[in-house]
């Protein structure tokens, strides 16, 4: 059975969309700011190695993996 992922959902006051490898350093500032992050993943690496992973996620999906 293959798996349906929603790219983006709009309501009243509320964008959610999946990210895209350009969005590495907001990501990456978001996963590195310690007043914010205790819900979020820990991040190793730079900015480059958190596009990357961005990026193989979204390889990884669309292979359906």
């Amino acid at each position: 059975m293959a798996r349906s992922y929603i790219a983006y959902v709009e309501e009243l006051n509320l964008t959610l969309r999946l990210f895209k490898p350009n969005h590495a350093a907001y990501v990456h500032g978001l996963k590195t700011n310690h007043s914010n992050n205790s819900h979020l993943s820990k991040v190793i690496g730079a900015v480059l190695d958190q596009r990357a992973w961005i990026k193989g996620y979204k390889e990884h999906k669309a292979a359906g993996q």
